[in-house]
């Protein structure tokens, strides 16, 4: 974490974290999330009989594995970082960051 911290440092970008418990219940939350959306995932997709049982899990993993970048990426955080209060923001402008 330090390193991340010193290139942040260095190529201006300040950066804050949020208190580590703070983090690691986002992560649980999240954890939880996952598991929940990919059991759904096969659950919805065996009830419309698509695919067979390696394939249904496939894409479900493809969508629990899937979900917490695109959140972070659209929204500034996964679902678990906005119950706990966790944004991941451009400090400097106070802006969701960017992809490109």
């Amino acid at each position: 974490m330090a390193s991340a911290s010193r290139a942040a440092s260095e190529a201006g970008i300040a950066a804050s974290y949020p208190p580590a418990l703070l983090r690691v219940r986002g992560v649980i939350i999240d954890g939880v999330v996952m598991a929940y959306s990919g059991i759904g995932a096969i659950a919805a997709l065996a009830y419309a009989e698509i695919g067979s049982g390696g394939q249904r899990l496939l894409l479900a993993l493809c969508v629990a594995l899937l979900l917490d970048p695109i959140l972070v990426w659209r929204t500034g955080g996964s679902i678990g970082h906005h119950i706990v209060g966790i944004r991941v923001r451009r400090k400097a402008r106070d802006q969701r960051l960017r992809a490109c």
